[in-house]
């Protein structure tokens, strides 16, 4: 029994977390915002565009280490993650708050500090449990 709650949990975790991150693009999308400036626009589209193409390198670097969930495995020291451990968390964050600063979304930049921002502590703090330096 402990095994079966242990697969539906990583089920609904596996599902669950792109599912966090697709609800707060659609948040920021959807969600009427103040009009921002042009600088603050530009501004926003810019961060949110490094942390894309960062989000989209980290990834290509993980290759066959990438997962939803953390396993025990040896940790990428190559790219980016020479350099910080979980540069992926930190493009996700800079994309989200550039769209949310971009959109104006006060509702965007609100989803990121109390949901993105917790998971993404809490996920990289169990990654650095399980994974072997």
């Amino acid at each position: 029994m402990k095994k079966l709650g242990k697969l539906v949990f990583e089920f609904y975790a596996t599902v669950g977390v792109p599912l966090v991150y697709l609800f707060g693009l659609v948040l920021i999308a959807y969600t009427e915002g103040e009009v921002m400036p042009i600088f603050w626009q530009i501004l926003g589209l810019a961060i949110a565009l490094v942390g894309l193409l960062m989000w989209i390198l980290s990834y290509v670097q993980l290759g066959r280490s990438f997962g939803v969930l953390p396993r025990a495995q040896k940790r990428v020291k190559r790219g980016m993650y020479a350099y910080y451990k979980h540069p992926m968390y930190l493009s996700i964050m800079a994309a989200y708050v550039g769209l949310s600063v971009a959109s104006g979304s006060g509702v965007g930049i609100l989803y990121t500090v109390l949901v993105i921002w917790p998971l993404l502590v809490y996920r990289a703090r169990e990654e650095d449990k399980k994974l072997e330096d």
